[in-house]
């Protein structure tokens, strides 16, 4: 296993480097200057450095004496002699230490205030990550039963602003335990995407109503004078984008397509597949239940502002 390439940097996760320290010394015993290699492909020099004398203090303190952290090994080592085995064992256990000290670190509590939940991250994925930020940054456990209420505290107040909004109107939220928080928090995560589906729905609905307002009253006539000549003649009539409302019942969900009518014989056509494209009709309802609106370009430009279109289709 590439070691290097799966290993956290120490000053960013120690606890996950000191867990792999310790299964690689567990499965593989590497002697003194097997250890010597890990320590200077793993760490930098100045953790390096910071682990061997917390290794050399632990030997002090366990009467071996700091000399017996070296990464050189012992003339005529033997791995097949007893003796020398327990000797490797305990320079391992003694580097697992300095190890284990050279990654405690001050308390920065700023990085957990700093740790915010994201426009779009579920809430689960926004809670493990508090919570490491608990277990790198600071000296709280946030699994604790004692560190609950203020895990609880800063999980509300750092989450998503409507999901903040509806856990603090939450009654008894002080009360409830942080996976019932979570589940709160994950269904308002995901009634977003209905609540935008009923604005758009109600969006497109006001448009339509504009639009039969304006073809009461004759709707758009063009600019003063006529025609081109000067002479009078039929008014010019403003293009039309001819927007297909298609139902829950038919895809899953509410979306809204756009025909743009060109000059193509399908924009004339009296086939089944046309364009609903039709000056004295500005509502036409499709036989199979989904309706097409004109919308005059002012309210086309609204419409594409709010609701952006899926893939043009003939209907």
């Amino acid at each position: 296993m590439n070691w290097q390439s799966t290993m956290p940097r120490f000053r960013d996760d120690p606890d996950v480097v000191h867990k792999r320290f310790r299964v690689i010394f567990r499965s593989y015993y590497p002697n003194w200057e097997d250890v010597g290699q890990l320590l200077e492909c793993l760490l930098c020099t100045e953790e390096k450095e910071r682990v061997l004398r917390g290794a050399r203090e632990a030997a002090e303190a366990g009467s071996d004496g700091r000399d017996f952290i070296t990464l050189v090994n012992p003339t005529q080592w033997n791995p097949n002699n007893p003796a020398h085995m327990r000797d490797l064992k305990k320079f391992l256990d003694y580097i697992l230490t300095g190890i284990k000290q050279a990654g405690e670190r001050t308390l920065d509590w700023s990085k957990v205030h700093n740790t915010v939940q994201g426009k779009e991250e579920h809430p689960s994925d926004f809670y493990e990550r508090l919570c490491k930020a608990f277990c790198i940054y600071t000296n709280i456990d946030p699994k604790a039963t004692d560190t609950q209420s203020t895990v609880r505290f800063i999980f509300i107040s750092q989450s998503a602003p409507d999901i903040k909004k509806r856990l603090q109107r939450l009654e008894g939220a002080e009360g409830k335990s942080l996976e019932e928080l979570v589940s709160v928090a994950t269904r308002v995560y995901h009634t977003r995407e209905k609540i935008q589906e009923t604005k758009q729905v109600r969006l497109l609905a006001a448009l339509v109503n504009a639009g039969n307002g304006n073809e009461k009253q004759g709707g758009w006539r063009g600019p003063p004078g006529g025609n081109k000549n000067g002479s009078g003649g039929r008014p010019r009539v403003a293009p039309m984008i001819c927007v297909t409302i298609v139902s829950s019942s038919v895809t899953g969900r509410g979306s809204v397509q756009t025909d743009v009518p060109g000059d193509s014989p399908a924009a004339h056509t009296n086939r089944s597949n046309r364009w609903l494209w039709k000056e004295e009709t500005p509502l036409r309802a499709r036989n199979d239940g989904d309706q097409g609106v004109l919308l005059s370009p002012i309210q086309t430009i609204l419409l594409l502002m709010f609701v952006p279109p899926t893939t043009p289709r003939f209907i």
